[in-house]
């Protein structure tokens, strides 16, 4: 490679003007007031005085912002608040904070008043110790609670030092979790960020196909420059292992977002291949070659849609026609709001893309209509799409374990993210809580109430107002449904039992449906770290439900994986009350182990404290009550063992 100077400068400008025609991007479509809270977070990071907001007074000094003074954020604030000059020039000798960058949607065509503004916060590990960490920690967190208080926006900041990015470490605690592979963060940060003020990732100013030789002399050359952080770059083909993972991870993402975890997780399977010559380039290393052409107005450059048009390419590869067009339906619910599926405003960057789609796919009139109708679609239809999806990226990950023979989880990562994608793949288990569609579990639902059956052969329905949400002949499936679900959300929303009905608990005190929702708490477990082991049962809810003389009984079930299990007992016409008891009894005992709580509730006109006492005599004379020592495992379905 001749003259590196010479192409260190080259490269370094295109990038800044490649970022430039980004920030203006953002600022075309960000309302004045968001805009004004984005150009004084910088300032807030670079300076700890209690003028200003986010004081923290556990801070000793002013942490500083590389270079700060000298950017184009400090100007724009400076021409609204020219007091704030004084403050720029700080007498450091090493300014605490390195860069300031924001990964995520803004300055690109999928920015919307609703975008997170997500900060990497690089940070000089030699200019603090842990106790200034924790209080640049408590500013950061001021920061965040301003924004949200006085401009009702989101922030997060993510701290790092260059050295940690450079090995791959993105979590700085020790905590064992299920989380993305490094790698793949590190991708698609360099695929999106936008540089606030600081230093220059390396990896900007990188030359493509250099050799070894070439890259060892220009990183000698640029680690004599002081404006230049080196966080390392992603190998290029990605190891096999971190494809596999990064499926497994969006298969747990899936629940939250289905059509975005389609997009990802078939970006991430396109990286895989047993041969480089036929591996799929990574997409920031794509992106990275429109640095030499700045893309104001031109869509086709935005790296969302380089993005859409690789997972395209991917499936259009596959030669699978049904992948191929929820993959097209992924896309177009993601330009179109999902869940809350809506035009995009007309002249927007978004629209205009969306037209481009609609135009290439040759979307009929009664196709278009139905994807923009789609808050009107059944509930079983829209339940069929998220399982579709989430389906179609199973199959990538078996697709990806049957191309490299085998699976490789090695590390308790690996292993509790492998769980987790279990509790998403087993839906299907036998008498497990079944899931609603994401769009139900988008919508408040502010008053929400159970209708009995006028006869005890017809279902319970959960409503939402007049509509009908969830029905079944057991009123504690209904009201498990809806809390499995997130739909009831105690403090949040109210629900109105029947006329008459009452909730009692063991003690013939009357208590509300709030009772049974703590009963069942955590309902996810509070750290991953259980996913390192086969799941146990932990909460068991006996509910008994009707009138004294011809009441019924069902049992929830958590385990220490957050599932939730419903199981009806069914009492023979013929049987006892002592029966009905004994039956009841033993059920509970069949989920009962050493880290298991039970619960009993009556929902009725009146209480039945007898039938209660008797149930829980029963349980607790019992003898695997008494000398219960082992742990109850749950009998897991063998056939998705390959995971």
């Amino acid at each position: 490679m001749q003259n590196i100077k010479r192409v260190v400068e080259q490269n370094k400008n295109n990038f800044i003007f490649y970022n430039i025609s980004r920030l203006r991007e953002m600022l075309r479509y960000m309302s004045p007031i968001k805009l004004d809270l984005f150009i004084e977070i910088p300032f807030l990071i670079h300076i700890n005085d209690p003028e200003f907001p986010a004081y923290t007074t556990s801070f000793k000094g002013n942490p500083g912002l590389w270079h700060y003074e000298n950017s184009g954020m400090a100007k724009e604030l400076q021409k609204k608040r020219p007091e704030i000059k004084e403050h720029l020039h700080l007498p450091l000798k090493k300014p605490l904070v390195q860069a300031l960058y924001h990964i995520g949607s803004l300055g690109t065509f999928t920015q919307s008043a609703k975008s997170d503004f997500d900060f990497w916060v690089i940070i000089d590990p030699c200019q603090m110790d842990k106790h200034q960490l924790a209080a640049f920690q408590e500013k950061l967190q001021r920061i965040t609670t301003y924004g949200k208080k006085f401009f009702s926006q989101e922030i997060s900041f993510f701290i790092h030092t260059a050295e940690t990015l450079k090995n791959n470490i993105l979590d700085m605690t020790d905590e064992v979790m299920a989380k993305p592979p490094p790698f793949l963060i590190k991708e698609e940060f360099y695929r999106t960020f936008l540089m606030i003020t600081g230093k220059i990732p390396l990896w900007a100013i990188l030359p493509p196909d250099l050799t070894e030789e070439e890259k060892e002399n220009f990183l000698k050359y640029t680690e004599q420059l002081e404006e230049y952080l080196d966080m390392g770059c992603p190998p290029e083909p990605l190891p096999h292992y971190v494809v596999q993972q990064g499926l497994l991870w969006q298969i747990c993402k899936a629940p939250e977002d289905p059509s975005k975890a389609l997009i990802k997780a078939s970006i991430t399977a396109s990286y895989q291949s047993r041969d480089k010559k036929t591996a799929a380039p990574l997409l920031c290393n794509e992106i990275r070659q429109n640095f030499k052409h700045p893309h104001m107005d031109d869509y086709t450059k935005d790296p969302y849609v380089k993005a859409f048009n690789r997972v395209l390419a991917f499936h259009e590869e596959q030669g699978d026609s049904a992948s191929l067009a929820e993959a097209k339906i992924a896309i177009f619910f993601r330009l179109s709001g999902f869940p809350a599926v809506t035009l995009p405003e007309e002249g927007s960057p978004k629209r205009k893309i969306l037209n481009h789609y609609v135009k290439k796919w040759q979307l009929t009139a009664p196709r278009l209509h139905k994807l923009l109708n789609y808050n009107l679609w059944h509930e079983e239809e829209k339940k069929l799409l998220d399982q579709t999806m989430t389906q179609t990226i199973v199959q990538m990950y078996l697709h990806s374990l049957e191309n490299e023979g085998g699976k490789s989880h090695d590390n308790g990562d690996l292993i509790i993210l492998a769980n987790k994608a279990r509790c998403v793949m087993q839906q299907d288990q036998k008498n497990r809580m079944p899931r609603s569609s994401l769009f139900l579990r988008s919508l408040p639902h502010t008053s929400l109430s159970i209708k009995m059956p006028e006869n005890q052969e017809f279902p319970w329905h959960l409503c939402s107002g007049p509509k009908i949400l969830f029905s079944d002949i057991c009123l504690l499936r209904v009201l498990g449904w809806a809390m499995a679900n997130g739909i009831y959300k105690p403090g949040k929303n109210s629900l109105d039992m029947p006329d008459n009905f009452k909730v009692f608990g063991s003690l013939e005190k009357e208590e509300k449906c709030t009772t049974i929702f703590l009963a069942l708490q955590p309902w996810m477990p509070i750290s991953d770290e259980v996913f390192l082991k086969k799941p146990v049962w932990e909460r068991i809810i006996v509910a008994l439900y009707g009138s004294s003389e011809k009441y019924k009984a069902g049992l929830l079930v958590r385990n220490s994986w957050g599932e939730i299990f419903f199981e009806a007992l069914p009492f023979d016409p013929l049987d006892t009350e002592e029966d009905k008891c004994y039956h009841t009894a033993m059920k509970v005992l069949e989920y009962h182990g050493e880290d298991s709580h039970y619960f009993i509730f009556q929902i009725s006109l009146k209480a039945m404290p007898q039938t209660v006492g008797r149930i829980r005599t029963i349980i607790e004379d019992s003898p695997s009550i008494k000398k219960q020592k082992v742990n109850t495992p749950l009998q897991r379905n063998v056939r998705l063992d390959i995971i």
